[in-house]
């Protein structure tokens, strides 16, 4: 681009337009040829290029816009030969701020639209291409860096890092046609940890329940040290990688439980592995005091998987199709969990034990287990997942626990063997009798429906509700019933919102979704609950709650506000909405009295707190004076639409509940604050804090006094 200079500098071939001071100054419109070739045609001031033109150089280049001073600056349109455009803001001839610029390059069509500083696409801005591919993300001197998304034209995605228009950083790529991604680090190439998955077009779900996966190390685009295989099958892969293949130490566990741990070469086991067997094809976990007679067992348990293993398959099949996975993680066709919760639940097996019993049970036999260990330091996870022979794995835990002092079952020196037979006749066989069906534990649709709407709110709300109780090494998070009704009396749930129940009504209630509640007609508080069984917790309390709750509409909530005079010394009388101009005084004051006292009655008592309008009276002033100022009249109290009372009173426990953790945060403060003596020494819990200082609500004020 042309450096302009002051006119009086440039040489002029000719002028033709407007000019001042006896000709010798160009002002107003004209058009100069300069003997370079170029010409401009628009507005001068005092001799300078100002205001709107349109300048032409000689090789056909035109620029239309904004002239300051002899300079390209402002807002304009830049044209070349070749058909390339940019129009938006510039800068002393140069492209700066945001703009548009389509081009013709090497043949592809290229639109920037965007930032620029000093004619290159600078900060945010996107590229669309000829072949329609996209990119949108920052920009440094005219190269991508930055966090940037390509959509290419064949459809595959990347999003991440980029630095000189290289894929460098972390970020996630989709090769739609192949149906992989890969997400983790980079080098134009997945280098460094990542993980790369293969998904599958599925023809029977149960046959490969998972996706091939690997997590681990890659050097220039190629699995390379460290990493773990997920087969689509269930087998895994743990150990060293060479040039994509299994190269190195490793462990393998194949998709029925057997472990192979030794050296790989080229993709194979060196060492002897034990071989699938026909007759034993399950390879389980057993209880600690069945290790001496293992094989024995085995045979015993392989042989009734064996006989019932279409009926197994079906039921594990039913489940994987309703199992929700983990947020971030796409669903695959494998059990998690939360669905074996659901299937205990359904079966009627939670009549015999708590969830957090039969979890435990299963977890230690994992105790000393490197390789599956997952099991025991996490042993409540919802988003854990299970394949076939995993689950199987389960059920035989649980039947044992349940049935292993059982009459029938343990009249044989086998018990575990006669318990997983006698509970999959009792339970599953009689579950699947007709069809699988569903059973809701709460006979509710709507309830159960906000029950899966809000699963991961409602999991997140347990993990901050429940201590870790440490009872495994690792993660064993339970909260028992007593914690949890104590909670509701923290957080002032049932003052805040009004109810006709006791609490012990609510347990009772309870108690018909989780009957480990009750035991021989005698009261657990101290059973341990898990996520599903808190988010029982939470369905009952909002049914209880909200039923026939009734509400007035939002635009009579606001009164007018009802004064007798201006008082000298004033005495206040409550007065409700129903109060209408024209009433006296004291019959208003009577009025109120009757509403206030109906309201506490059971048949009233979800009635919403009357709105109350004031009645500001002087002591000279007769009860027999008239209301002076108008009031709304109460309408008819409407029912609200049930979902939208679960909704509501969700969020209000949601409100109360985090007052009640920033208090409690307060309170952690107060004590650190306070430990060398005075206050902190007579207050050691946070129940007596509160005796000390009054309410949640007025904790700024006790620190105030203190």
């Amino acid at each position: 681009m042309v450096n302009f200079e002051l006119i009086e500098k440039v040489v002029v071939e000719s002028y033709d337009g407007e000019c001042k001071e006896g000709g010798t100054v160009y002002d107003g419109q004209g058009t100069v040829q300069y003997k370079s070739g170029d010409s401009y045609t628009g507005t001068f001031i005092n001799g300078h290029l100002n205001g709107h033109g349109t300048y032409t150089w000689k090789d056909g280049v035109t620029y239309t816009g904004d002239m300051k001073e002899n300079k390209i600056s402002g807002k304009g349109r830049y044209t070349w030969l070749d058909g390339s455009v940019y129009e938006g803001e510039v800068e002393n001839g140069l492209r700066n701020g945001l703009g548009r610029f389509i081009a013709l390059v090497d043949d592809r069509n290229l639109q920037i639209q965007g930032n620029w500083m000093d004619g290159k696409p600078s900060g945010t801005a996107t590229c669309e291409y000829k072949d329609t591919s996209t990119y949108t993300g920052e920009y440094k001197d005219g190269r991508r860096h930055g966090k940037g998304k390509m959509i290419y034209s064949s459809g595959n995605i990347y999003e991440g890092d980029w630095i000189n228009n290289r894929k460098v950083g972390f970020g996630k790529m989709i090769w739609k046609s192949r149906q992989e991604v890969y997400e983790g680090e980079w080098d134009d190439k997945p280098h460094g940890n990542g993980t790369y998955t293969w998904k599958l077009n599925r023809i029977r779900d149960h046959q490969f329940p998972c996706e091939n996966t690997y997590r681990g190390n890659w050097v220039n685009g190629k699995r390379h040290g460290y990493g773990i295989f997920y087969y689509s099958n269930g087998a895994r892969y743990c150990g060293e990688w060479k040039d994509n293949i299994k190269d190195g130490s490793g462990i393998h566990i194949t998709e029925t439980g057997r472990v192979y741990n030794g050296l790989f070469a080229n993709d194979k086991m060196i060492e002897r592995n034990e071989l699938f067997n026909n007759e034993n094809p399950y390879c389980l976990h057993l209880p600690l005091e069945y290790a001496s007679r293992a094989t024995e067992i085995m045979t015993s348990i392989n042989q009734i998987i064996i006989r019932n293993n279409a009926l197994l398959r079906q039921v594990y099949h039913r489940y994987c199709l309703q199992t929700q996975s983990q947020p971030g993680f796409e669903n695959k066709h494998v059990i998690t969990r939360s669905m074996l919760w659901k299937l205990i639940y359904d079966t009627k097996i939670n009549e015999k034990a708590m969830l957090a019993e039969l979890d435990r049970e299963h977890a230690q036999v994992f105790k000393d287990d490197p390789y599956f260990s997952n099991h025991y330091t996490d042993p409540h996870n919802p988003y854990t997942e299970f394949i076939f022979y995993e689950f199987i794995e389960y059920l035989l835990c649980v039947s044992y626990y349940i049935y292993k002092n059982h009459p029938e079952p343990s009249s044989n020196n086998q018990s575990l063997s006669y318990s997983f037979a006698y509970f999959i006749k009792t339970h599953l066989h009689e579950f699947t009798a007709f069809e699988i069906k569903f059973i809701p534990e709460i006979e509710n649709v709507e309830l159960t429906t906000f029950m899966v709407e809000h699963t991961q709110s409602l999991h997140d709300l347990f993990i901050q509700t429940c201590p870790d109780k440490s009872l495994l090494k690792g993660c064993d998070r339970t909260l028992t019933v007593r914690e949890f009704i104590l909670l509701i009396k923290e957080i002032s749930l049932l003052d805040s919102y009004k109810r006709s129940f006791t609490i012990t009504e609510y347990i009772d209630r309870l108690s018909l979704v989780m009957p480990g509640i009750r035991s021989n007609g005698t009261l657990n508080l101290e059973c341990q609950m898990v996520v599903h069984e808190f988010k029982l917790c939470m369905l009952v309390l909002m049914d209880m709650c909200v039923s026939n709750h009734i509400e007035e509409p939002k635009e009579f909530k606001k009164l007018q506000l009802v004064r007798v005079m201006t008082p000298v010394t004033p005495r206040r009388y409550s007065v409700s909405e129903q109060i209408v101009k024209g009433m006296k005084v004291n019959e208003a004051v009577n009025a109120f009295k009757v509403i206030k006292s109906r309201k506490n009655t059971k048949k009233d008592f979800l009635a919403p707190e009357i709105s109350e309008t004031t009645i500001t009276q002087q002591p000279s002033v007769s009860l027999d004076d008239p209301v002076v100022e108008q009031v709304v009249s109460t309408p008819p109290a409407v029912e609200l639409p049930y979902a939208h009372r679960i909704q509501k009173f969700y969020t209000l426990f949601l409100n109360l509940f985090k007052n009640f953790k920033e208090t409690e945060q307060l309170v952690a403060n107060f004590k650190v604050n306070t430990a060398d003596g005075g206050f902190g020494e007579k207050i050691g819990s946070r129940n007596e804090l509160l005796e000390f200082g009054g309410s949640l609500i007025k904790m700024e004020s006790f620190e105030q006094e203190l």
